[in-house]
């Protein structure tokens, strides 16, 4: 656990942090979010001692941080920064091993862990390994910046905006591979962010600052049904019933689809009287496109319309959330979209009717 008890930071005149009472539950996600100069990043930096405060005192599992070596505290702290940090003149794997090397680890002890954690974040193989950080793309070194954060295996994790100069996509894509290696190590993690969207898909706790001081601090689903004032509400946007279904994993809520296989009589599902989609794949379950009497008429060639479909834009992934869901239906036109594995295999069907019945529904993933 991570205890502030009175703890400031002044500049001069100007009052970074005021008074911070704040307990971080051990193996917990804990993001701090608010406007700049709320004194997010402040407050993450005094727990790694590259900021020290002016008043009260910080604890690690009951230990104040003041009795340990701002050295030694710092090794067994991973840290995640926004623009990654790596450097530029060592590889991916002696980047990886820095922590570790500092430790005193044996070397075959080092390369175990460091190809473990490339292994963990999708970067596994030696191709990855030797190249340096100007050879990847954004996405990859950010997973590279989570690998050594992660090498000596802290009880402890810092994240400082880490994905906020990803694009989009790829920022989504790390957002669902970091929340699934927190749901495995559990650490303890401290997560910066001014996305309200990121810090309420991430969090197990949110703690929302303004000023320097601290407004709201509650769990995600808390958060959102019960804002302690305007500034939180605000801060939260209006949209606060949408975001509750960005902490809803497809996954959970998906039924089973009806599908056929390629090699079926396809004909026959243009002529059926029962109307509804069908969902057609290939002889490993990989979805090929969809055919519905509602779409084409009796006669037409199945393989033309499975041809002229974009199965990526028609689909979603398992571990989407389903506000991603209900967006792709309203960019689609479609009530109900496909669910797809990593390799584009079938795995079911969502649709409006099972994103109102969790809307409903205090169940949440994780």
């Amino acid at each position: 656990m991570i205890s502030f008890e009175g703890v400031a930071r002044s500049y001069g005149e100007v009052r970074a942090v005021s008074g911070l009472d704040l307990e971080i539950h051990e193996r917990e996600l804990c993001v701090l979010v608010g406007p700049s100069g709320a004194g997010k990043s402040t407050v993450l930096r005094m727990i790694n001692r590259l900021v020290e405060p002016s008043e009260g005192r910080i604890l690690i599992d009951g230990k104040d941080l003041r009795s340990v070596k701002a050295e030694t505290l710092r090794r067994g702290i991973g840290y995640v920064i926004q623009g990654v940090g790596l450097f530029p003149h060592l590889t991916v794997s002696d980047n990886v091993a820095v922590v570790p090397q500092l430790l005193g680890w044996e070397r075959s002890r080092i390369a175990s862990r460091v190809a473990e954690m490339l292994e963990l974040v999708g970067l596994g193989g030696p191709s990855y390994a030797r190249r340096y950080p100007s050879e990847l793309s954004g996405g990859e070194a950010q997973r590279v910046g989570v690998a050594r954060a992660l090498a000596s295996d802290p009880p402890v994790l810092l994240m400082d905006e880490p994905f906020s100069a990803v694009d989009p996509l790829n920022r989504q894509r790390l957002q669902n591979e970091f929340l699934a290696i927190q749901r495995r190590l559990r650490k303890t993690v401290v997560f910066v962010t001014h996305d309200v969207d990121e810090a309420i898909r991430l969090a197990d706790r949110i703690a929302v600052m303004k000023s320097g001081s601290l407004v709201q601090y509650d769990v995600p689903e808390i958060l959102l049904e019960r804002p302690r004032d305007a500034f939180v509400s605000g801060f939260l946007g209006s949209d606060r019933a949408l975001k509750r279904l960005s902490r809803r994993v497809i996954a959970d809520w998906m039924r089973p689809a009806r599908s056929a296989g390629i090699g079926g009589d396809l004909a026959s599902i243009l002529c059926a009287k029962d109307g509804g989609y069908w969902w057609i794949t290939d002889a490993k379950g990989v979805l090929l496109g969809s055919l519905a009497p509602e779409l084409a008429a009796c006669g037409d060639d199945p393989e033309r319309i499975l041809a002229a479909q974009n199965v990526a834009e028609m689909a979603i992934g398992a571990d989407a959330s389903l506000k991603d869901a209900l967006s792709a239906m309203l960019g689609s036109g479609a009530r109900t979209i496909p669910v797809l594995d990593r390799e584009g295999r079938l795995l079911g069907e969502i649709g409006l009717g099972d994103i109102e019945r969790a809307s409903g529904s205090g169940r949440v993933a994780g």
